[in-house]
Order: structure tokens, then C-alpha cells, then sequence
């Protein structure tokens, strides 16, 4: 009996644990250690023991996921340890089409790659005749996700 006593509270300690350390794992291990529970109490007790493990147990580590997940994270440890808020951005827009065949300014040495400024936007740029110094007049020839291909002459 002892033994199916510490099981179920070893399962439960894990299965808490899932709460502040996430990820599986010790949820896992703690359902497994449960089901050993169980198995002690059919192999002690029969199957009514096997039974009364199962129901007595699973309903004491129901109301163990209850507070775990419904109460927990209302208290002040809980909030420490669970994330609250959703963090808001975007991921890079990529380079608007548009910007091709425009006219930009060279922010910094291209050597093959660097910056340019075209408006207000800075992109980084890859040079198609190879080193350019900065504050130079170039042209973007095309653009793939993160970058323009600049040249120093204008293409008809």
C-alpha cells in the first residue's frame, strides 16, 4: 500500500512539475509512474485493487491538472513562472517590388555587399560591379527576399 501511495504522489510531483517546467517530459514520465501505480495495486490487490488505484489516483491527478492549470497561474508564483502577455512584431516584409529600376544613394562601402538608401529605407545591397564607395549614385537592377542588386549605371 505504501508503495502505490509514494507512486501516485511521485506522479503527481511530476506531473506538477509539467506546470513550471514545460515541455512533455515530466508529464510523461509522471503518467508512466501512475500506470506503474496502477499495476502495483492489480498485482497486490487484484483487479478491484488495480481499480481503485486507477480511479482513486487519476482523480486526485485530475484535481492536481485543475489547480496546476486553472489556479496556479493566478497566483503570485504563477505569474513569475507563466507568460502572460503575447509579444506583438512582424517578421521582415521582405523588398516591395516597386524598388526596382528606382535611383539610391550608397550609405556605406560595397564590398561586394553593404547599404543603400533609397527615400527614407535603408536595404542592404550586393554590387554587381563590385567595390563602390559610399555616397554613390547607384541603380537597383533587381531585388531577391533581403537584399537589391545595385549597378552604377543605369539600364534601358
Amino acid at each position: 500500500m505504501i508503495t502505490i501511495l509514494i507512486l501516485i504522489i511521485l506522479a503527481a510531483l511530476l506531473i506538477g512539475m509539467e506546470a513550471i517546467l514545460p515541455g512533455g517530459v515530466l508529464g510523461i514520465v509522471g503518467f508512466c509512474v501512475f500506470l506503474g501505480a496502477c499495476g502495483v495495486g492489480y498485482t497486490k490487490f487484484g483487479l478491484m485493487g488495480g481499480m481503485v488505484t486507477f480511479l482513486g489516483g487519476g482523480t486526485l491527478l485530475a484535481f492536481l491538472l485543475y489547480i496546476a492549470y486553472k489556479l496556479f497561474p493566478n497566483t503570485g508564483l504563477g505569474r513569475q513562472y507563466i507568460l502572460s502577455q503575447q509579444v506583438k512584431g512582424a517578421s521582415n516584409q521582405g523588398i516591395p517590388d516597386s524598388v526596382v529600376g528606382q535611383s539610391c544613394q550608397s550609405v556605406t562601402p560595397l564590398r561586394p555587399t553593404g547599404m543603400v538608401l533609397l527615400g527614407e529605407t535603408r536595404y542592404e545591397a550586393i554590387s554587381k560591379d563590385g567595390y563602390i564607395d559610399s555616397d554613390t549614385t547607384l541603380f537597383i537592377k533587381s531585388k531577391d527576399n533581403f537584399r537589391v542588386v545595385v549597378t552604377k549605371e543605369e539600364s534601358n
